[in-house]
């Protein structure tokens, strides 16, 4: 699990997302596991994305992190899925998936829960002791 600030909102992290869900909006569930390539994206530049979407009241939470590029996404079944990042020979999963408008569409990211946010729930949940 990622600490707070491993991932910083504009890194330059090598990102997978990975499922069994559709390739495309047109497709049928995969019955094979896929993995894909996303970049992230700052948290700003995502919500400007989705104020396009949603209008301009929408605000992103700060629990969330955006990933994905043209083609390139989560899609329907992938849900809850993991988006994981390589840092130093390590990998960590920096997200969740939550949601997204289609998938793979032009400069409509797809949204992920951060992980690092929920650290102290996850710890205390499974028992684990807490980072020093």
């Amino acid at each position: 699990m990622p600490k707070k600030n491993d991932f910083p909102e504009v890194a330059q992290a090598k990102c997978y997302v990975t499922g069994w869900g559709r390739k495309d909006e047109a497709s049928e569930h995969s019955v094979v596991l896929k993995e894909i390539h996303v970049p992230l994206w700052s948290n700003p530049t995502c919500q400007n994305a989705l104020r396009e979407q949603f209008g301009p009241g929408y605000t992103l939470p700060s629990s969330a992190v955006c990933a994905g590029a043209e083609g390139r996404d989560a899609c329907d079944g992938d849900g809850g899925g993991p988006l994981v990042c390589e840092k130093d020979g390590h990998w960590y999963q920096l997200g969740v998936v939550s949601f997204g408008i289609g998938c793979g569409r032009r400069n409509i990211p797809g949204v992920y829960t951060r992980v690092d946010v929920f650290e102290d729930w996850i710890v205390d949940t499974i028992g684990l002791p807490h980072h020093s």
